[in-house]
């Protein structure tokens, strides 16, 4: 099938049509250009501001860092040496109940203890209390003699002329037993 061509218009009038349609074309396209750039350059600066806050941000929280960082350091610090205490602490440890048990089986009901003084640093084993009868204490004394982890025990003699009721203090050394640091 043909294309049928008509065309009623003057050259001069076509020519004139033809610009018209050339510019509105460069029109267009120079809008569409420049609405383009337009948005590139919101789009830029949308960019750019945020990442003007990222950076305020980072350099806030940086010196918050270091300003706070000595602080946590000390924290840091305090709390390890709590731990190396502990740890100094646990390797001074020494079960002493079983030792006391050892005491108060050999304990006679006529025997009343007001105190027990066990010293690890100085190796001193103090005991005091009240004995019904002199016989009583120096059996006890011999009691607590043939314990293995007491030595060199000690009680004044002069609290041996009493016959009833004897208050007594029995001093002694400890053997065996690791001193404390």
């Amino acid at each position: 099938m043909l294309t049928l061509k008509l065309n009623l218009l003057s050259p001069q009038k076509k020519t004139k049509v033809s610009s018209l349609v050339r510019f509105l074309f460069t029109k267009e396209i120079l809008e569409f250009v420049i609405f383009t750039c337009a948005l590139l350059a919101t789009i830029h600066l949308a960019g750019w501001l945020i990442l003007t806050n990222t950076v305020n941000d980072l350099v806030a929280s940086t010196l918050l860092i270091n300003r706070e960082a000595p602080g946590h350091s000390q924290e840091v610090k305090r709390i390890n040496k709590t731990i190396k205490d502990f740890n100094a602490s646990a390797r001074d440890f020494l079960p002493l109940s079983p030792r006391l048990l050892e005491i108060i089986k050999a304990l006679p009901p006529d025997i009343k203890i007001n105190s027990l003084i066990i010293s690890r640093s100085s190796q001193s084993f103090v005991l005091s209390g009240v004995a019904e009868t002199r016989d009583s204490l120096l059996r006890y004394q011999k009691v607590i003699q043939s314990i293995p982890w007491i030595e060199g025990v000690a009680n004044p003699t002069s609290l041996l002329f009493q016959k009833d009721n004897v208050s007594f203090d029995i001093k002694a050394r400890l053997k065996n037993l690791p001193a404390a640091r």
